[in-house]
């Protein structure tokens, strides 16, 4: 597959200046009279826009209801109606936070690089909708997809299922409980930067996170999971934390491509998956970044953006006939 760098490739400044960024987000107090849940997904949406991001040309949009919930196909304009390959997104946020809109540059970017349509998911947000209905509105959405693409009823045999950081943790908490509850599967599932256990562990403390203080990180998982669990599911449990599911469920998982930077704590998250899921015979590509930030595929103008999205392009890809 041809990579396509920017037509002006950028130096490593880029890097530094998106870590500005990042801090600058991080850092800002929110007023004592804003809702800490509005400061954050205000955040969130700014996450990716260091710089103004034109449209992806050669894409069309169009939104849908996936089985009840609100979702957009993003559609590359070669694509041809039948029931070829598809693959379902789900953005990150942190369970309470994120939306299409946040993330429709890197699903466009996704699915120009595949040729094939992305179904992007509006699953319900914590603290509004605690655990399980994001995870119930996501296995509905892979279910609906498995059966409708953009042109009505086309089942598919090349279904994906992709997340970034929660939306990562959703998508391979949806496998988990498709396999425990007998339920839609994907063919193929792509991690980038997942959250796979809400509980702290001593091992995320070796890696040196410029975004993250290690004395923070339990309240931060202990606040994480009061605002998305509400005490509903423990850490333990495997749909709120898929690194804890048991062997036989992880036998039964597809391959799966998790994309990590070197320097980003949940990197333990993705060494511990992809170990896992190697023991219990399953196919596993674990791809560590140097340098990047957290979810750097949401950062357009990074060559190492365009290069990750071909690479997850690729594995989607692998073994799937195109109809």
């Amino acid at each position: 597959m041809d990579i396509e760098l920017p037509p002006k490739i950028r130096d490593r400044h880029d890097v530094a200046r998106v870590f500005r960024h990042l801090a600058e987000l991080l850092r800002t107090p929110p007023p004592s009279e804003t809702d800490p849940i509005a400061f954050m997904r205000k955040n969130i949406e700014r996450y990716g826009s260091l710089e103004p991001v034109a449209a992806v040309d050669g894409v069309d949009r169009e939104p849908v209801s996936a089985g009840g919930v609100p979702a957009e196909w993003i559609l590359p304009t070669e694509w041809r109606s039948g029931p070829g390959a598809r693959l379902v997104y789900l953005h990150g946020g942190g369970w309470a936070a994120g939306s299409l809109n946040s993330h429709r540059p890197l699903a466009a970017s996704l699915a120009k690089q595949l040729g094939y349509p992305i179904l992007q998911v509006g699953y319900s947000l914590a603290p509004e909708h605690p655990f399980p209905a994001a995870l119930q509105d996501c296995a509905k959405v892979l279910a609906w997809a498995r059966k409708f693409g953009p042109d009505g009823t086309s089942e598919t045999h090349c279904l994906g299922l992709a997340g970034d950081s929660a939306g990562g943790n959703i998508a391979a908490a949806t496998v988990v409980k498709g396999i425990e509850e007998g339920g839609e599967r994907p063919d193929r599932l792509l991690l980038l930067s997942a959250s796979l256990d809400l509980s702290p562990q001593p091992g995320r403390a070796d890696i040196v996170d410029p975004m993250v203080d290690i004395s923070l990180q339990e309240p931060a998982f202990n606040g994480i999971l009061a605002l998305y669990a509400q005490g509903k599911a423990a850490a333990a449990d495997p749909l709120v934390s898929p690194l804890r599911a048991a062997d036989e469920t992880l036998a039964q998982f597809p391959p799966t491509l998790l994309q990590v930077s070197s320097n980003e704590f949940l990197l333990w998250d993705a060494q511990q998956f992809a170990r896992r899921l190697v023991a219990n015979g399953v196919r596993a590509n674990l791809s560590v970044w140097p340098g990047m930030p957290h979810v750097w595929q949401l950062f357009p103008f990074l060559p190492e953006t365009v290069e990750a999205l071909a690479e997850a392009a690729a594995f989607l890809s692998s073994g799937t006939p195109r109809v």
